[in-house]
């Protein structure tokens, strides 16, 4: 059990990051395909979290592997009928003896409808009516209700979960209903956390400037206040569609700071508003894009010089966390793709990528990180950096073999 202490809240299982809970369910799926052929009982696995941490958004996204995610609204279910289906007179045709049958609602999957690859979501599980999560039980426990089953091997039930007391206005579970589920605790804090949530933003077209603020400022991810967590920064940064981006030394005109600090305080607490107001103004300037950095790193290098702290002046590493993340992520997305059939352009790009890691400035350790990350990764990611590393070789061995000993120990570029 997991005590969180900002709230008085219980919540239940281990304390985990969005990636060890990504990791989580999916071994969880894997033991439920292993326990269908079986004929075994299957998990339910039940993310527990703080409002607006991304429990929900993170189930959502397997839609990108293929699953139709079902999220069925518990909470707004009034008997137990939108549970259960609504009965119907049938006819048996063996005896001739009517029957009552029920026939499943529309949430149920349907393997024609549906395809084979399922989660039904049973959001926000516990903020049910009382009578609705004991309905759930044999739902929960038997992967069915009445006479339907969620019956094929690649379907799957999780639930997501608010903390008990506290401030949460939820249905308490006794040990018999705690006992069906394997439980999980989301958490979001620190650079890990901003991380994680980095790389779903990246993925879900929130504005770079966004991405930006929260990597160089991860604590203000996630306050434990009620307007302050990864769903309400989210509204808040949709303004910035609006708000064109103009370049270092090009700050917004006065009609979208006050456009901005309007919509934005009206999504997150008045604090957090004006570090965003103040980051946007100010903070932006010391960022470089991803672009900056491949495609011409010496016209931005005596900027790194700063931020490294080179020129006797503190290191600014939480600009230099937010500038390498950023470099990570453009890297990672599947827009960028290093061609053979363009070696001019990407042998720019991998000098300029194997100069700034093996560069001797401050902050070594940061950008060694970098690089093992890249090449560890185990997915398209890797072969993107081993390519642009090879594209080095071909116009700047000696900086490319610099770079290969450091890896040595480790990888084999």
């Amino acid at each position: 059990m997991s005590d969180q202490s900002s709230l008085k809240a219980i919540t239940y299982g281990k304390d985990v990051s969005m990636t060890r809970l990504r990791e989580f369910l999916n071994r969880e799926m894997e033991m439920n395909r292993y326990a269908f052929a079986a004929g075994r009982r299957r998990r339910v696995p039940c993310v527990w979290g703080l409002p607006g941490v991304g429990k929900t958004d993170l189930i959502k996204a397997y839609k990108d592997e293929g699953y139709v995610v079902k999220s069925v609204p518990l909470a707004q279910f009034e008997e137990m009928g939108d549970l259960n289906g609504i009965p119907r007179e049938q006819q048996d045709e063996a005896t001739g003896r009517w029957e009552t049958v029920v026939c499943p609602p529309m949430w149920v999957p349907d393997l024609k409808r549906d395809g084979p690859k399922v989660i039904v979501l049973l959001d926000d599980f516990n903020r049910a009516d009382p009578r609705i999560v004991k309905g759930t039980m044999q739902l929960v426990q038997d992967y069915g209700l009445v006479n339907w089953q969620l019956d094929q091997p690649d379907w799957h039930m999780m639930c997501t979960a608010n903390p008990e007391g506290g401030l949460n206005d939820v249905t308490p579970l006794d040990p018999a209903q705690i006992s069906r589920f394997s439980h999980v605790t989301l958490k979001v804090e620190g650079e890990s956390g901003a991380r994680d949530w980095a790389q779903w933003a990246s993925k879900n077209g929130v504005d770079t400037r966004a991405i930006s603020f929260i990597l160089m400022h991860p604590a203000w991810l996630f306050t434990g206040k009620d307007r302050v967590n990864p769903r309400t920064w989210t509204q808040a940064f949709e303004i910035l569609k609006l708000i064109k981006e103009r370049g270092p030394g090009q700050p917004m005109t006065k009609d979208e700071a006050e456009m901005m600090t309007l919509h934005v305080g009206a999504c997150v607490e008045p604090e957090a508003a004006a570090v965003f107001s103040v980051f946007l103004t100010k903070g932006i300037m010391e960022m470089i894009e991803p672009e900056e950095i491949l495609e011409n790193l010496p016209k931005h290098w005596a900027r790194f010089e700063a931020l490294t702290g080179k020129d006797g002046k503190p290191a600014r590493n939480d600009c230099l966390f937010a500038i390498l993340e950023r470099l990570y992520l453009y890297i990672q997305d599947d827009i960028y793709k290093p061609d053979e059939k363009d070696p001019g352009k990407y042998a720019v790009q991998g000098v300029n990528l194997c100069r700034l890691i093996t560069s001797d400035l401050p902050g070594g350790d940061m950008r060694w990180a970098l690089a093992r990350r890249m090449y560890q990764s185990g997915t398209s990611l890797s072969a993107k950096t081993k390519m642009l590393v090879k594209f080095c070789k071909e116009k700047e061995p000696e900086t490319a073999k610099k770079l290969t000993k450091m890896l040595a120990d480790a990888v084999s570029v």
